[in-house]
């Protein structure tokens, strides 16, 4: 896959990302991933660990509470790999469905260009002005 059309499959799963997160939260690690999904258009629930101020236990609690499936975009370095682990096995445990699918197509589609969710929105505007999109 070519570098265009690894663009045009990026931008339409973001599309279906955002357009999914109008039924289905998405977990985060921090507060500049928020901000960088937001800006790419997501205007769904974005559930963020790291200022949750709360455990992780604690925590997958009150989203099993409340969610019947969540969408998993954690970073992709070997901590974010771990912890999509993590709660995917707790969540599950817990009878939420966890989405890894989002996740593995993205860092498919971005190889090793970014580790982070919160490079994304910036990757992605730097593909549209290189690509001209």
């Amino acid at each position: 896959m070519n570098i265009e059309q690894r663009a045009e499959t990026l931008i339409k799963l973001v599309e279906k990302l955002a357009e999914e997160s109008k039924e289905t939260a998405i977990i985060v690690e921090g507060r500049k991933d928020v901000v960088a999904l937001r800006e790419l258009g997501v205007t769904g629930k974005i559930i963020c660990l790291h200022n949750s101020g709360k455990a992780l236990t604690n925590l997958v609690e009150e989203i099993s509470d409340t969610q019947n499936s969540v969408i998993i975009l954690t970073d992709f370095d070997r901590y974010g790999r771990e912890l999509a682990g993590r709660l995917r096995g707790s969540l599950e445990g817990n009878r939420v469905k966890a989405n890894l699918v989002f996740w593995r197509r993205i860092k498919s589609l971005v190889r090793h260009e970014i580790k982070d969710i919160e490079s994304l929105s910036r990757y992605m505007e730097r593909l549209k002005s290189t690509l001209k999109l």
